[in-house]
């Protein structure tokens, strides 16, 4: 079995080993030694990275109780060197054990257990028997978890038989049959439960605990929390962005909330007025298509492609001017760099638009659709919006 020297001390970070395995797989060498401080993923944390003599380690697996280093290359020596990433090892021990306190103090004043827990890279979470969170009892579970945290309390780990185990007062009772021993984490005074995973020696070391989001999952309540360099990193991001937009709106950051509502509400105005200007403008252009519309058998004809105007408005007016009188609209506009084709008439003219729009559609290399009375398409050549509508003049059998 290999002795998991992550267990006996966390903050390790170098160590040798002796050789006792090597097996070529799939997906790549793993490695089995005869003691190792690498943690294999495992209860919610991800394994650590780090190199055995110099050689990458991608994964760390547990199977039946043995772990196995996976290496891009096999080793070609007995003895080697592990180095664990501390960096990425002191996170997760600042998030594991931040999850253990939190989950705790979740207990305390809201009565809601931790069903399940995820260490991620960038956030962590846990799943709460809970139908109902608010923002104040977030915030009293984060001001006392914080609380513990100042208060730089011991945290312990030590081995207890399934006797004891059963004496004792833990959040969580489930163990697998058989197990001969029992790693118990307790943090005095707040937390007792039994887990295999790396954490501090004190509250202290997860430096602050910060709740960023909640939502209902699955008939649970998922909490996102952030601890330690994680939890700077982010105040560091936010405070980054918060100083940029009090500075483009001329506002201090504590009256950043009320100038974006000002904003909001300028910009509802704004949207009312360019609305109903779009709706005089789509008139403007529906009688200027009527005026200009050529007489034919029964209806008027008019073809015209539109290079500037916005898309929307030109398809209203198009509407509103096949609505006034007998008419049949051949239009193509050019708009962010495609082209559009828009064909409609008048009621009861019977024309096969759909048709005639798909065909023309090819001439830009597009596609589209629709019935008699109205049809449209785009496509990425807007150069062909011209020959588009003579190609649609000639199926319509409209040209002459």
């Amino acid at each position: 079995m290999t002795e998991k020297l992550y267990l006996k001390n966390p903050y390790l970070a170098t160590f040798s080993a002796r050789v006792l395995a090597q097996n070529k797989t799939e997906q790549g060498h793993e490695v089995l030694l005869d003691q190792t401080a690498f943690y294999p993923t495992s209860g919610g944390q991800p394994h650590d990275q780090g190199t055995l003599n110099g050689i990458a380690v991608r994964d760390v697996l547990l199977k039946d109780d043995e772990i196995f280093h996976l290496l891009e290359q096999p080793l070609s020596v007995s003895k080697v060197k592990g180095e664990i990433d501390w960096m990425l090892r002191s996170d997760h021990m600042q998030q594991h054990t931040g999850q253990h306190l939190l989950t705790a103090v979740f207990i305390e004043l809201c009565q809601a257990s931790t069903v399940s827990f995820h260490l991620g890279r960038e956030l962590s979470t846990i799943d709460l028997d809970i139908g109902l969170l608010t923002e104040l009892q977030v915030e009293q579970v984060e001001e006392l978890a914080n609380q513990y945290i100042i208060k730089n309390l011991p945290i312990k780990a030590y081995e207890v038989s399934p006797e004891e185990f059963s004496r004792l007062k833990l959040r969580k009772k489930e163990l697998p049959e058989g197990v001969k021993s029992i790693r118990i984490v307790e943090i005095e005074g707040v937390d007792l439960s039994h887990c295999g995973g790396t954490h501090l020696r004190s509250t202290s070391e997860i430096g602050l605990i910060k709740v960023i989001g909640w939502e209902k999952y699955k008939g649970n309540m998922r909490v996102s929390f952030l601890c330690g360099r994680r939890a700077l990193k982010d105040y560091r991001q936010k405070h980054k962005v918060m100083q940029g937009v009090s500075a483009s709106l001329s506002v201090k950051p504590e009256k950043l909330s009320e100038a974006v509502d000002k904003l909001r509400e300028e910009g509802k105005g704004y949207r009312r007025e360019l609305k109903h200007l779009k709706e005089r403008l789509a008139g403007f252009i529906a009688q200027e298509l009527i005026d200009g519309a050529a007489p034919h058998e029964g209806f008027k004809l008019v073809k015209m492609i539109f290079r500037q105007e916005d898309l929307q408005v030109v398809k209203s007016a198009i509407i509103k001017a096949v609505n006034q009188e007998p008419l049949l609209v051949l239009a193509g506009v050019e708009s962010q760099g495609m082209g559009h084709l828009i064909f409609a008439s008048s009621k009861g003219l019977g024309l096969p638009l759909g048709e005639a729009l798909r065909e023309s559609c090819k001439v830009i290399d597009g596609k589209g659709g629709g019935g008699e009375g109205f049809a449209q398409g785009a496509g990425t050549n807007p150069q062909h919006l011209e020959k588009a509508l003579e190609l649609a003049l000639d199926y319509l059998k409209l040209k002459g």
